[in-house]
């Protein structure tokens, strides 16, 4: 009751003896507090419970964003679920991992952050394959997006195309000169274009390389 009240001198006092205690969810006092916002003594029990699940197997940390105790969470996230050496955010890890629940509860407090590689938890929901979870991304991360962006999720990117917006896609064309790459994102192509011309004036990375020639073949395909 003390943690979920915020009283910070009573939870100070009682922290040592009754510190990792459930109640018959499986709660700790770090999860009460975190229900209900208390910041004071969710800085308290941080050292002494995070991490705990409760019988739903929710932490802290999911309580705060459930409730929407925004600040609450931003204490907690780097004490649960730190972004790692690599800039690699609990949100660029739920959409990895398929997480839909994670996803909507982080995006507001990380979305379009980036990986040490400039990723943002919207590429790394494209190379797991998750496109309901990129779809959701999409709402939050469009605006901050290049199509090179989604081009470096190589392995996913027959999911960008329609998550990106029609001006993304002339910048594509500008980027590689080719229309029927454009085709193999599910905008309209050029029929007349010719397949040698995938590269017209345009030096790729391997990865754009890989990007255009995976597209290249849904073009072909769709054309056929």
């Amino acid at each position: 009751r003390a943690a979920e009240k915020d009283d910070v001198e009573v939870v100070k006092a009682l922290v040592i003896k009754q510190r990792k205690l459930r109640d018959s969810d499986g709660k700790t006092a770090l999860i009460h507090a975190a229900e209900r916002g208390s910041i004071g003594a969710v800085k308290i029990l941080l050292e002494h419970e995070k991490g705990i699940k409760d019988k739903q197997g929710r932490t802290a940390l999911c309580y705060t964003l459930k409730n929407k105790h925004l600040e609450a969470a931003k204490t907690i996230i780097p004490h649960e679920d730190p972004t790692d050496e690599d800039g690699v955010t609990a949100l660029m890890r739920a959409a990895a991992r398929g997480d839909a629940e994670m996803v909507e509860l982080l995006a507001p407090l990380q979305k379009g952050a980036k990986d040490k590689d400039g990723n943002t938890a919207f590429v790394h929901a494209l190379r797991n394959k998750h496109e309901g979870i990129a779809a959701i991304l999409g709402e939050h991360e469009a605006s901050l997006l290049t199509p090179l962006m989604c081009a470096a999720a190589a392995e996913g990117i027959e999911e960008a195309g329609p998550h990106l917006s029609d001006e993304d896609m002339a910048e594509f064309s500008d980027i590689f000169n080719n229309d029927l790459y454009l085709g193999g994102l599910g905008h309209t192509p050029d029929p007349w274009v010719r397949e040698d011309s995938i590269f017209i004036h345009r030096q790729c990375t391997p990865s754009e390389d890989k990007a255009c020639r995976v597209c290249l073949e849904q073009g072909n395909s769709r054309m056929s």
